[in-house]
């Protein structure tokens, strides 16, 4: 049976069960991740080259491209992005990096905002390590810089290029 009662499903600290606004840290030991943590990795790596306006937003460059990183510490959520293009008016383009999205962008994705193609990395603020933090920077630049040829966020994919269907199905 896939579909189950609320008060059958797990209700451990960090469960799905307890909603979307209560999310618990990868180790108990250590405090979840907030801004401060946040903009302690950014100046670590990037120095004072870095724009932040205001609490949860910070700008910076990484291989010559703009970073974004957003952060809302109330509901539990970080965003690392980069432009990458216009949207695309074709379809195929459209259906080519929705498949990236699948099979070789892996932790970064494609999104569209504001009118534009975006490279984006979305994780949970608390549960987010430096670790996690420095590979989804470097996975949204790459993702961006490869958009036109691998559609690829690193050297790794997921499956391979999507079959022709035999035909049509009854």
């Amino acid at each position: 049976m896939i579909a189950a009662s609320a008060s059958a499903q797990a209700t451990q600290p960090g469960d799905a069960a307890e909603g979307p606004d209560v999310v618990a840290p990868l180790d108990e030991s250590s405090p979840p991740t907030d801004n401060a943590t946040l903009d302690r990795w950014i100046r670590e790596v990037m120095g004072e080259d870095v724009a932040s306006s205001q609490p949860g937003h910070w700008e910076f460059a990484v291989a010559g491209r703009p970073v974004i990183v957003l952060t809302d510490e109330v509901a539990g959520r970080m965003r690392i992005i980069t432009p990458v293009a216009e949207i695309p008016d074709e379809p195929e383009a459209l259906l080519r990096l929705m498949q990236a999205n699948f099979d070789s962008a892996l932790d970064a994705r494609y999104a569209a905002w504001q009118g534009r193609l975006w490279s984006a990395f979305i994780h949970p603020l608390p549960t987010l390590t430096k670790d996690d933090f420095y590979s989804g920077v470097g996975q949204v630049v790459t993702l961006a810089a490869t958009t036109g040829t691998t559609y690829s966020s690193s050297g790794l994919t997921f499956g391979g290029e999507e079959e022709e269907p035999d035909g049509p199905s009854s």
